[in-house]
């Protein structure tokens, strides 16, 4: 009876534990990447959690009147822009980077897969830094 007993407490404890676990679902590794970033060319980035980013020449300007912007998606270190068809720069354009973020998560290395618009892959290829 007391093995029973102990064996049925084990038994509860074990899928205490591992139901749970399997059941949850980790954080989005792109939700490192939201909030404004600063390429090393000067160009300000923002990444908003409804899936879109916005670029210009400063922040107020990302808020008002942004040159770029469109939709982001992140599938591991992927990072895919598609730029809106209205866009002011890249217009229509679909581009993926390569993005390797440091430990510390305030910087970001970034090499293009594919990006027909040049500047911007000059631009973003430099890296970018978190802002402020």
């Amino acid at each position: 009876m007391i093995a029973r007993r102990a064996l049925s407490v084990l038994l509860m404890a074990t899928v205490m534990v591992v139901i749970p676990g399997c059941g949850s679902t980790a954080d989005d590794p792109g939700d490192a990447y939201l909030g404004t970033w600063k390429t090393n060319e000067g160009w300000y980035l923002e990444f908003n959690a409804d899936g879109t980013f916005a670029m210009g020449g400063s922040v107020e300007r990302i808020a008002s009147d942004p040159l770029e912007w469109g939709t982001f998606a992140f599938d591991g270190a992927t990072l895919r822009l598609e730029t809106a068809d209205d866009s002011t720069y890249c217009t229509g354009i679909v581009a993926v980077y390569q993005s390797t973020p440091a430990d510390d998560g305030d910087s970001i290395e970034q090499s293009a897969v594919d990006d027909a618009c040049g500047a911007r892959r000059s631009d973003l290829s430099s890296g970018i830094t978190r802002y402020p």
